[in-house]
């Protein structure tokens, strides 16, 4: 992310010292979503639906970009789970009362991957 970061300042800098126009962070945006491979359709499909297109930087897209990846590896061995899919069913299930308490020690103990505090996670981070 840095190399292309760093390529797309020196293009940038180059079209300015010849009097051109500066090519928007959108293209760099749109290339990077190209080369994603295909564990990524997921992150790609829901950056293009739910990131509004004026929010669309190359910063936003790295550091969301970072946070999924880091969540695909900390699942390794498992396929990747689609958060909208584990939250409804977390809501049609009535948990009993042996596994509300067992769920409540783990939450406590829970590190949310996204802000790293401990007590909840991440479909529950206010962030």
């Amino acid at each position: 992310m840095a190399k292309l970061r760093t390529l797309w300042g020196e293009l940038n800098s180059a079209l300015k010292a010849r009097g051109k126009q500066e090519i928007t962070d959108l293209l760099l945006v749109g290339k990077v979503l190209d080369i994603l491979p295909a564990k990524f359709k997921m992150f790609k499909s829901g950056w293009l639906l739910f990131t509004k297109t004026e929010e669309k930087s190359f910063q936003d897209l790295a550091t969301q970009l970072l946070v999924f990846a880091w969540n695909c590896k900390e699942g390794a061995g498992s396929d990747i789970k689609e958060e909208a899919l584990l939250a409804n069913s977390a809501q049609q299930k009535k948990p009993n009362s042996a596994a509300s308490s067992s769920e409540t020690r783990k939450k406590k103990t829970a590190k949310c991957k996204y802000c790293l505090q401990l007590g909840h996670w991440v479909k529950q981070c206010k962030k």
